[in-house]
């Protein structure tokens, strides 16, 4: 892969990875994190959820305005920017952290599920892979919302695991424990 980037982009410049530095960091911003739920889910060394429901009174502000501190904050303290994701369940928000990236906040309501999983390529739902996509798209199913919006016994014909019924479950704003 090197050989072939030096080949289109003769100037390039390739940097060692520096892991302790990368773990520094993803430790500070999870602490960082905390200040905002004590409820962290540290998923990578690089992304998390935080549960921030209940958290608007405590904190004196609203769902958005709580990503926006979690961002200032992280750009403030570590001098990096975070997209963030808010929405009903972690499959939803991490569509909505990659809406806007580097550095965006979208916020999906349940109202508003429907209209933005509309546009959604089904291989951009986290968890659905590419056989499982191409699979999905033979049979019709090529959006996130097409995904969403299927009945429940598309799912007892037996040709789609449980992680997929849990992933249509969280699409239609069901949390998933």
């Amino acid at each position: 892969l090197t050989h072939e980037i030096k080949k289109i982009c003769p100037d390039a410049v390739f940097v060692d990875s520096d892991f302790e530095a990368f773990g520094i960091f993803s430790k500070k911003l999870f602490d960082i994190a905390r200040n905002f739920s004590p409820m962290v889910e540290e998923y990578s060394i690089d992304e998390g959820f935080l549960d921030i429901k209940g958290m608007r009174r405590p904190l004196a502000l609203g769902y958005v305005e709580i990503g926006a501190a979690l961002q200032a904050k992280v750009r403030t303290k570590l001098g990096i920017s975070i997209s963030v994701g808010i929405s009903l369940t972690k499959s939803l928000a991490k569509l909505a952290s990659s809406k806007k990236k580097p550095g965006g906040l979208v916020m999906v309501p349940g109202n508003k599920i429907t209209d933005f999983l509309a546009d959604v390529p089904i291989g951009s739902v986290w968890g659905i892979g590419e056989n499982t996509g191409a699979y999905l798209k033979k049979m019709g199913v090529h959006t996130a919302l097409a995904f969403a919006s299927q009945p429940e016994s598309f799912f007892l014909k037996g040709t789609l695991a449980k992680p997929y019924v849990e992933i249509w479950h969280e699409l239609r704003g069901t949390k998933i424990y």
